[in-house]
C-alpha cells in the first residue's frame, strides 16, 4: 500500500540511460527523498507537488553525480523525466513500482548459508544497474547459471570469492573479486579490465532470491488464456529468468511479477511479441505453445546486433 504523504518510497525499476537505469530504492520524508542504505546508487532529492528534483551517484563512482528531474503519475505506480550525465543531457527514463516498501532484506531463515553465494542476485556494475546474476555453489566452487546475465566462474576464500567474470565478449574474462556481507545479503567488489577506464571496476550485488530457480507448482491452466501465468525461460543470458505474465483475449503484457517488460499478440498457440531485457535492448520473439500448455519454444532477435537466439519457456504456475 502506498502511502499518499510519501508517494516515492519505495523500490523503483527504471529504465533509460544505462547510467541511472536499475533499481532505485528510496524514501520520502516529508518533501525530502533520500537513498536506503542498501540501495545500489546514493539519491538525494526534493519534491515539489509530483516532481522529484535531485541528483544520484553513478554505479562507476560515488563521487560523480547524475542529475534527474522526474514527475510521478496520479496512482504513485510510475514516473517519467530527464537524466543529465555530466557529458550528456536531457536522456529519458522512466520507473515502475515495484514494492511501497523499502524493506528488501531477504530473510535470513530463507536462505541456506552453507551455500550463501546460491542465489538470484541484482548486480550494479559502469554499465548500470538491476542486472540478473544467477549463481550456484557447489562446496567451495561458484558458478553462473544458463539464465544469468554474464558469465562467472569462483572460488571461496573466508568471505571472499575469486574468480573471473565475462560481461559481453567471451574471449574478454576478467579477474573478479567478491566480499559478501555478515548477513549474506549484498556483496560488493571489483573486476581488472585492463585497456578500458578506470582500469579497475567495481561490482555491486543484493540477493533478491535465495533460490537459482523458481518452485514449480501444478496448477490448471485456463484455455481462454494458456499464456496467463508464471515462467521459466532459458536460453539467453539478455532475457532469461522469470516471466511473469498475463493474456486478455490476444494481448499478452507482463506482469508485476515478471523481471522483463513483455508485450505481444496471440495468433493459435504462437504468440510475437517484444521483451526489454538487460542494459535496456529490446528484443523481437516468435514462441510457440505446446498442446498442453505447460511450456513454450521459440526465437529471440536482439535489437542491439541482430543476433538470433533459441528460447524456450516451463511453467512455474
Amino acid at each position: 500500500k502506498i502511502n499518499p504523504t510519501e508517494p516515492w518510497t519505495g523500490v523503483w525499476d527504471v529504465q533509460g540511460s544505462v547510467h541511472c537505469s536499475g533499481r532505485w530504492r528510496m524514501i520520502q520524508t516529508g518533501n525530502h527523498v533520500d537513498s536506503t542504505k542498501d540501495s545500489v546508487y546514493e539519491i538525494k532529492g526534493k519534491t515539489r507537488g509530483n516532481q522529484l528534483k535531485g541528483r544520484m551517484s553513478s554505479s562507476t563512482s560515488t563521487s560523480q553525480f547524475n542529475s534527474f528531474v522526474i514527475n510521478i503519475s496520479p496512482d504513485g505506480q510510475s514516473f517519467d523525466g530527464i537524466c543529465d550525465l555530466p557529458w550528456q543531457k536531457n536522456l529519458p527514463i522512466k520507473g515502475k513500482r515495484i514494492t511501497g516498501s523499502t524493506v528488501t532484506t531477504f530473510p535470513s531463515s530463507q536462505i541456506d548459508h552453507t551455500q550463501p553465494w546460491t542465489g538470484i542476485w541484482e548486480l550494479t556494475y559502469w554499465w548500470g544497474g538491476g542486472h540478473k546474476f544467477v549463481l550456484k555453489q557447489d562446496g567451495k566452487k561458484v558458478k553462473s547459471t544458463d539464465d544469468s546475465c554474464c558469465e562467472f566462474s569462483g572460488t571461496i576464500e573466508g568471505n571472499t570469492l575469486r574468480g573471473w567474470i565475462i560481461l559481453f565478449d567471451k574471449k574478454q574474462r576478467k579477474n573478479c573479486s567478491l566480499k559478501i556481507s555478515a548477513d549474506n545479503n549484498t556483496f560488493n567488489g571489483s573486476f581488472n579490465a585492463p585497456g578500458w577506464s578506470p582500469q579497475t571496476s567495481h561490482l555491486r550485488g543484493k540477493r533478491t532470491t535465495a533460490l537459482t530457480v523458481a518452485i514449480i507448482s501444478s496448477s490448471q491452466v485456463d484455455p481462454t488464456a494458456p499464456w496467463s501465468g508464471i515462467w521459466k525461460v532459458e536460453g539467453s543470458r539478455l532475457i532469461g529468468g522469470t516471466w511473469g505474465m498475463k493474456q486478455r483475449g490476444r494481448i499478452v503484457k507482463s506482469t508485476k511479477d515478471s523481471y522483463y517488460e513483455f508485450e505481444g499478440k496471440v495468433r493459435g498457440n504462437q504468440l510475437k511479441g517484444k521483451v526489454v531485457g538487460d542494459y535496456n535492448i529490446t528484443h523481437k520473439l516468435v514462441l510457440n505453445l505446446s498442446s498442453d500448455g505447460q511450456s513454450f519454444e521459440g526465437t529471440s532477435i536482439s535489437g542491439f546486433n541482430n543476433a538470433t537466439k533459441k528460447i524456450r519457456g516451463r511453467r512455474q504456475k
